[in-house]
Order: structure tokens, then C-alpha cells, then sequence
């Protein structure tokens, strides 16, 4: 799997920004993919996404090491941009984490209050369903994926909310704000089909409780 190789990092206690610890890595070369709403052509794509497709179902099949706990990959806390502070967990199983990611959720953005309980009912339809707990990158877009002159997967980045999920964690973080454009595509032919109904939670989800994570 092409992934930067870390060579140091270190404290910075006084940096704006909450910018307070950074990692030197090696570059990789490459161009970032970018979403459009453009339609995906499989059989037309370079051997990419043939590549993507084969490192994503191989780390999903990866065991963890933290009996089946959802954590970042030492076993603590994960990173991630869709909730509060940007810091969650760990968490010991899925009820765990659905108590969480649903605590902060306001009829804020709603125009009436039945369209909020609809959504906070659609949200809590997540519970009926059980995941296995898979290695996940945590942050799946386009933009993380550097493909080199020659059409090959040459990168892999932006590993910092990695750690054990839900399986379909990545496959709704990628669709959640694009399920028909190009990179929502990808992630559905990669295997996000399996998750329409979660990722119809995800959404609602999203729609519950993003004022209160938007503005970090």
C-alpha cells in the first residue's frame, strides 16, 4: 500500500490553531484526485482504482488487536472531523458509539419540529443493524488519493482518524455529501453499495448534529 513514511514529529505547545503536534514524512509524487459530478466509466478508469479497490478490501480484513473495541489504531481516542472537538471515543462496541454521535442532535436546522423527529427516527434506524469492526482510514476522499503519470495508485494519504470502525464508516464518509457524483460513485463500485441504508442514517445524522462540529 503507498503511504508516506513517517521520519519524526513534535510538541508545539504554543501554536495558533490547535496546530500543536506535526509529523515530517516523506513526499509521494502524484496528482490528488477531485470529485465532479461527472459519471464514473469503470471499464475507461486507470489501474487506480483497480488498486484502491484491492488495498481497501484488504485492510478490511485486517483483525484487531483491541477485542473488538471501535478506537484509533493504539487502542485510544479517534480523530475525526464529523464530531465535536473533532475527538471521540474509545468506545467499547457500536451502542457506544451511536450514543455519541447522536448526543449533540438539535432540531436547530429544521423547519418544524415533525421533520426533526423524522430525522432523529431515521438516525436511530442505524441501531438496527450489526457491523463487524474493520480497519478504516477514517477520512475517505478523493483529495487523499494521489495517482501518478503513468494512471497507477502512488498514494495514500492523510492517515490521522484511521483506526477500527463500523465497516461501513468509510463508504458513508465518502457518499454522505454526494451519493451520485463521481467520488461517491467510486466508493459505491469499491463496495459502499452494501450500506444505502446506513448511509441514509449517516445522513440524517449529519443533518441532526453538524452545528455542533462545523465551526472547528
Amino acid at each position: 500500500m503507498p503511504v508516506p513514511k513517517i521520519l519524526s514529529c513534535g510538541e508545539h505547545p504554543n501554536a495558533p490553531f490547535n496546530r500543536v503536534f506535526s509529523i515530517l514524512m516523506t513526499r509521494l509524487p502524484g496528482t490528488a484526485l477531485e470529485n465532479s459530478y461527472d459519471p464514473l466509466h469503470v471499464e475507461l478508469e486507470e489501474p487506480w482504482l483497480f488498486e484502491l479497490k484491492k488495498c481497501v478490501t484488504s485492510m478490511r480484513t485486517w483483525s484487531s488487536p483491541h477485542a473488538g473495541g471501535i478506537c484509533s489504531v493504539l487502542g485510544t481516542s479517534l480523530r475525526s472531523s464529523r464530531v465535536p472537538g473533532h475527538i471521540m471515543g474509545p468506545f467499547r462496541d457500536e451502542d457506544e458509539l451511536h450514543d455519541y454521535l447522536l448526543s449533540p442532535a438539535s432540531g436547530h436546522g429544521f423547519n418544524s419540529t415533525a421533520d426533526y423527529i423524522q430525522a432523529l427516527a431515521q438516525a436511530n434506524e442505524i441501531r438496527k443493524y450489526s457491523h463487524r469492526i474493520t480497519f478504516t482510514h477514517g477520512d475517505f476522499k478523493a483529495h487523499n488519493i494521489l495517482v501518478g503519470d503513468d494512471g497507477h495508485l502512488s498514494a495514500f494519504l492523510d492517515w490521522e482518524s484511521a483506526g477500527w470502525y463500523p465497516e461501513y464508516w468509510d463508504f458513508t464518509t465518502a457518499r454522505r455529501f454526494g451519493k451520485s457524483s463521481w467520488w461517491g460513485q467510486v466508493a459505491s463500485w469499491i463496495g459502499g453499495d452494501q450500506y444505502n441504508e446506513e448511509l441514509a442514517c449517516d445522513t440524517a445524522l449529519n443533518s441532526l448534529t453538524v452545528d455542533s462540529y462545523i465551526a472547528f
